[in-house]
């Protein structure tokens, strides 16, 4: 359910793109510019809050979380008519920005002491795909029967999934981060403590995997948030077609790649590797983007685009399981880091979409060509960090 919110935060707003561009005159570079702070302000979570989360405890924190979240939401509807559009926008995505940032540091440790199989944490992770397939066909269901001008009306219905959200929450019996650190044992004796930041942050390794975690929240937000704006305008496509075939396409098939790959790694018994599997999705990534930027139908343009949601579907979960397996008792500032450049590449790759969009003409076959340099990098990380891998054996 955490992670449906965190699909909502990052999902709902795009579909509104055009409906903003339209009603509220937001321009191009404005809309890349809330994109921006939506991760942005997640990055500045991760970099001011992880201590303070340490001391409340990822219960209190992520109640928190969510209750901004839920005034994010609401703040949606209400606040650009009552403000500055623009500036209401950005008051709204702020608050539940705020939110998803505290979630990202909260849920990712708690999701890596529940699984430790690196195959099957990636089935955890495919709910935040399946939230963002149940936002987008909600969503266009809603505006095809009662047209997107009451679009506010279903921002407010959507604070329901961090209301569920935060009843199951306070209900669950969730460890204090000291709890949870001292339960990472190398045996039943001998508790391991946490490796400090500045050490973390001196190790090559670490600092691969890091610029892999930026390029995977790059190449996974960069389609994502302007795939709905991308089948309108680029495409021509009507707003309920370009949905169904666009975002919805992109995020179905990334949480089918993160249900299918752990079936494939018992299939091969494990003779496919995670690191060698999110090689061959680099470059799978890459010639998805590719194809969405020059593909001469939509059709064809819309198969990229799902191209980009499947191979982008074991980035996240796949670059957390490399390096809870490198640094396994990296604590909360090892996940806050990563949180933090997972955000930096969520706010960069869209935001550099936008910036071309706004000095080409709304051309995307520049805009998508350039952002695909992003798994590509991802894709030379992990080759990196396999060779480095192989010298420890």
């Amino acid at each position: 359910m955490c992670l449906a919110t965190t699909a909502l935060v990052n999902g709902f707003a795009p579909l509104l793109f055009v409906t903003f561009e339209s009603y509220y005159g937001i321009t191009l570079e404005n809309l890349a510019a809330l994109i921006a702070l939506n991760f942005l302000t997640q990055v500045a979570t991760a970099l001011l809050l992880s201590k303070v989360i340490d001391a409340l405890g990822y219960k209190i924190s992520s109640a928190i979380a969510l209750i901004s979240v839920m005034l994010g939401l609401a703040g949606l509807a209400i606040l650009p008519d009552i403000l500055p559009p623009f500036i209401g926008l950005c008051i709204a995505v702020g608050f539940y920005a705020l939110g998803s940032g505290i979630l990202n540091i909260t849920v990712n440790p708690v999701v890596n002491q529940c699984i430790r199989e690196e195959s099957s944490r990636s089935l955890l992770f495919s709910s935040y795909c399946w939230g963002f397939v149940v936002v987008i066909l909600v969503s266009t269901l809603f505006f095809h029967l009662f047209g997107t001008e009451n679009w506010r009306v279903l921002a407010c219905f959507w604070v329901i999934i961090p209301l569920a959200c935060l009843i199951l929450f306070l209900l669950s019996p969730i460890k204090h981060p000291r709890a949870i650190m001292a339960d990472m044992t190398d045996n039943a004796d001998k508790p391991q403590s946490k490796i400090p930041l500045r050490e973390l942050l001196s190790q090559r390794v670490f600092l691969v995997v890091a610029l892999a975690m930026l390029c995977a929240g790059a190449s996974e937000h960069a389609m994502s948030q302007w795939a709905s704006m991308f089948a309108e305008v680029g495409l021509n496509v009507s707003k309920t077609a370009g949905d169904l075939a666009g975002p919805t396409m992109f995020a179905a098939l990334m949480g089918v790649s993160r249900l299918l790959h752990p079936l494939i790694f018992r299939l091969t018994r494990n003779k496919i590797t995670l690191e060698r599997y999110m090689l061959a999705s680099g470059l799978l990534c890459v010639g998805g983007y590719m194809l969405a930027a020059f593909a001469p139908t939509p059709v064809l343009a819309f198969i990229g685009c799902g191209l980009c949601g499947f191979a982008a579907g074991i980035f996240w979960p796949g670059t957390i399981s490399l390096a809870s397996k490198r640094f396994a008792h990296g604590g909360t500032a090892m996940f806050a880091v990563l949180s933090l450049t997972g955000n930096i590449g969520g706010a960069s790759g869209p935001a550099i979409v936008g910036m071309i969009l706004d000095r080409t003409e709304s051309s995307f076959s520049a805009a998508l060509s350039i952002v695909s340099v992003f798994p590509l990098i991802l894709a030379l990380c992990v080759a990196y960090y396999m060779r480095k891998q192989k010298g420890l054996q």
